[in-house]
């Protein structure tokens, strides 16, 4: 999984950028289909990074990330520990919007 970090133009807001492997791609499809509204957790070595909600169904393998992160530099050191490893894919929901 390549990782970086980046400043949305239209909102001038820190984002992180990620592009999935096959596998990773097809478990965040199905997840974030059922789970609009919804928060996904990121986790590494089982510590909370943030936990976004989701916008939009995922479905391709290139994913953006923002959450409420005070600067580019918060966003540049969770892009930083993301990137020490491959990581397994760890999706816990947060939350669920019923209809």
């Amino acid at each position: 999984m390549a990782i970086r970090s980046s400043i949305v133009t239209e909102t001038g807001q820190p984002n992180l950028l990620l592009n999935l492997n096959q596998a990773g791609q097809i478990k965040l499809t199905e997840t974030t289909k059922t789970n609009i509204g919804g928060q996904i957790g990121i986790y590494l070595d089982d510590r909370l990074l943030t936990n976004p909600t989701v916008q939009s169904p995922i479905t391709s393998g290139t994913v953006s990330v923002s959450a409420s992160w005070k600067d580019i530099q918060e966003a540049q050191n969770i892009a930083s520990m993301l990137r020490t490893g491959p990581l397994p894919l760890k999706i816990e929901i947060k939350s669920k919007q019923i209809e």
